[in-house]
Parts: structure tokens; C-alpha cells; sequence
């Protein structure tokens, strides 16, 4: 025997343990992850609930004649979220990517229903929700969902995003936008087109071309805000909203007293008093700053953390894809997330107009936490689908 093949016999002996060595490792993050997307959504699951509960009790003693009139609902649709979000997370990645072909198409039609005369429910001047029987369901926050796995997967299968491509890709989403808008819901169109920019940037499209379309739509978005005037009234509360407390500020004046009843350590779990009439939408829009009033800054500052960590992870688990469809789903969906969360915390903090947008996982409402649940399951997907290729066979579809 040569030396030459005796020392190649050596070293393709070594390469096995250290193969077998970072497959372990990479097992080991996967648990890691899994373990800290699940528990960060549970807890957050469960501080929703009993946030509702505080939220939305004297309103439901007031209208329904029991205090756990909308804890209950909320138990049904968080029952549904947490099966949603197990199923979602052990489904294998090329069904979850077939399904990104009829999502978006039945999100579409179910938003066009609801611009039909007669065919919705109406609330605060808006048609969102389709009655089902004796449920609601508000097809604006699956299309989110639908939109990112639509486009996770036409990116996937297109080149690097040229001029031509990203101004096609906008126009697909501007779609479900446009009909999300006439709602009218200015708030989730701007999230829906948000995350479309953040996926084209991620897929290669240049930042040059991405800029140039933001500041060409700037007109037409102060336009869409000037020729409406309850969305002036909201930029003027924004604005100046102490010199508006009693009127056009009223709404985000509360916030910032629960905030600072609020204090460090919180008045304790049904203590707060913002929720009995004063501070509108407590349970839905509003259910941070209740939080910030009944938990204090110790309460806050732990939300915060928790939506980071999901963030962190979900960040995590792109950057650990192994084929570029998944890398843009789980990019794209953490994203999401993330955008909902930022925007509703700054609007209760009074750093950015009202939106209408609900706390992800926190906020009253079945069709927000059912969407999300299923959108951060989606992340551990990829996840579980990157730990079950082994070294060396990555896909790059």
C-alpha cells in the first residue's frame, strides 16, 4: 500500500466524525429552535387569553350580560390556533408549497366577496368579516399568509428580481392589496405590499429599483390620507393628540395613561381601570397598552422580548434553509410577523398614526391568531425540512 492512498484512507476516516459531528450539532440547533418557537408562541398564546379576558370584561358584562363572553370565543379560536400551528409545523414543505398555489387565488375571491352589496359584515364603517354560521371570519389576515407563500414560491422558481420582474411581482400583490384598501383597510394593504418589498429585496432585487417604486407611490399614499378625512383625523391626533385629548386625540391620550398608571411592576392581572370604557378597542387594537397598564414596564418589556426571540429564531431558520423556497418562506412569514407586531406596539405608544392592526397572538380576534399560529408553524417547517436533508444534498430549486 502506497503511502498516498494510506494517508487518503486516514483522512476519508476522519471526514466521518466530522460529519456525524456537525449533523449532531445542526440536530442540536434544530431542537433549539423548535423548542424556543414553540414555547415563545405558547406563552404568548396564553397571555393573549387572559389579557382578553381582562380586557374585554366589562364590555362583555355591559353587551352580553357574562364577563367571559369573548374569553370564551377567544378559547375556541386559540384551540383551533395552537392544532393549527402543530399541523402547520409537521407538514411537509413540498405540500405547503403546492398549497401557495390556490391559497392566494382563494383569498381573492373570498376579498372580492366581500365587496359584493349585502354579502358582509360591517363594523366601524368597514366590510371585513364573511359570517359562517355562528362564526366571522376576516379573509384580509389569511391573505397575508397566502401572499408570502405565493410569492416565496414564484421567487424560488424566478431569476434574480431585474426591473421587469419586480414591477410584475408588485403587481400581483397590489392585487389583494387594492381589495384589502376599498375595505377600506389602509393598514393591512400597507403591511401586505411591506412584506412583498422585503421579500424582492430578499430574493435579489436591487435596492436602487425598490426605493425609486417607494418614493413613486408616496403621492398617491398622502393623497389616499388627505382626500379621507378619518384618516386625516387620525394624522392630526397622531400629531397633536394632548391638544386634541377629548376629541381626535381621546384614543391614544388613554393609551398613554394605561401606559404610565402602568409603572414598573403593573397594577396586577384585572386591576386596570383604562378598560372600563376609557381607553376604545382595548381588547383588540389597544390590548398593548392594557397590558402596559395591568403589567407595567416588567410586563412590556417581557412581550417585547418574547416577539424578538420569534423574530431571532425565525431569522434563524431562514438563514438554515436549505433550498431558496424555503429560505424566502420563512424569511418572508417571520417578517410578518415581526411588521404586525412592531406596528402595533408603536401605535399604542403613540410613535406612528392608528393602523387597526392587531397584536399578533395577543389581540382579541380568531382569524388574526389562526393565521399567525399557522404562519409561525410554517417557520418550523422549513426548519424540520432543512434537518431532514442530509449534508451534502441541499436543494437549490
Amino acid at each position: 500500500m502506497s503511502v498516498v492512498s494510506t494517508i487518503g484512507d486516514l483522512g476519508t476516516r476522519a471526514a466521518v466524525p466530522s460529519i456525524a459531528l456537525r449533523d449532531r450539532a445542526e440536530r442540536r440547533a434544530l431542537v433549539a429552535r423548535a423548542w424556543a418557537l414553540e414555547l415563545g408562541f405558547l406563552v404568548l398564546v396564553a397571555l393573549g387569553l387572559a389579557l382578553v379576558w381582562s380586557a374585554s370584561s366589562p364590555m362583555a358584562l355591559a353587551r352580553h350580560q357574562s364577563s367571559t363572553h369573548f374569553l370564551g370565543k377567544q378559547l375556541a379560536w386559540a384551540a383551533l390556533a395552537v392544532a393549527g400551528f402543530f399541523a402547520a409545523s409537521r407538514t411537509p414543505l413540498r405540500v405547503i408549497e403546492r398549497l401557495s398555489v390556490v391559497a392566494l387565488p382563494m383569498v381573492v375571491l373570498a376579498l372580492v366577496y366581500l365587496l359584493l352589496p349585502g354579502s358582509a359584515g360591517a363594523h366601524g364603517g368597514a366590510v371585513r368579516w364573511i359570517s359562517l354560521g355562528p362564526i366571522s371570519v376576516q379573509p384580509a389576515e389569511p391573505a397575508k399568509v397566502a401572499l408570502v407563500l405565493a410569492l416565496a414560491r414564484w421567487l424560488s422558481r424566478l431569476p434574480v428580481p431585474d426591473g421587469r420582474i419586480t414591477l410584475t411581482v408588485l403587481g400581483v400583490a397590489a392585487i389583494p392589496a387594492l381589495l384589502v384598501y376599498l375595505q377600506p383597510d389602509l393598514g393591512t394593504a400597507v403591511v401586505l405590499m411591506s412584506a412583498t418589498f422585503v421579500l424582492l429585496y430578499l430574493a435579489g432585487a436591487w435596492l436602487t429599483h425598490l426605493i425609486a417604486i417607494v418614493v413613486a407611490i408616496l403621492p398617491a399614499l398622502a393623497w389616499s390620507v388627505v382626500h379621507h378625512e378619518y384618516r386625516w383625523r387620525r394624522l392630526v391626533a397622531f400629531w397633536e393628540p394632548w391638544e386634541n385629548a377629548r376629541t381626535l386625540g381621546y384614543q391614544i391620550v388613554q393609551s398613554f395613561v394605561a401606559f404610565g398608571s402602568g409603572g414598573v411592576f403593573g397594577r396586577g392581572l384585572g386591576g386596570g381601570t383604562q378598560k372600563l370604557f376609557y381607553l376604545p378597542e382595548s381588547h383588540t387594537d389597544f390590548v398593548f397598552a392594557v397590558l402596559g397598564e395591568e403589567m407595567g414596564f416588567v410586563g412590556v418589556a417581557s412581550v417585547a422580548a418574547l416577539f424578538f426571540l420569534l423574530i431571532v429564531q425565525g431569522t434563524r431558520v431562514a438563514l438554515a434553509a436549505r433550498d431558496r423556497f424555503g429560505y424566502l418562506l420563512a424569511a418572508g412569514l417571520t417578517c410578518l410577523i415581526g411588521l404586525q407586531a412592531a406596528a402595533n406596539m408603536a401605535v399604542t405608544l403613540g410613535l406612528v398614526p392608528t393602523k387597526g392592526l392587531a397584536l399578533p397572538f395577543l389581540s382579541y380576534g380568531g382569524s388574526a391568531l389562526l393565521s399567525s399560529s399557522v404562519a409561525l408553524g410554517f417557520v418550523l417547517a422549513v426548519d424540520r425540512h432543512s434537518a431532514s436533508l442530509t449534508p451534502g444534498r441541499e436543494e437549490r430549486s
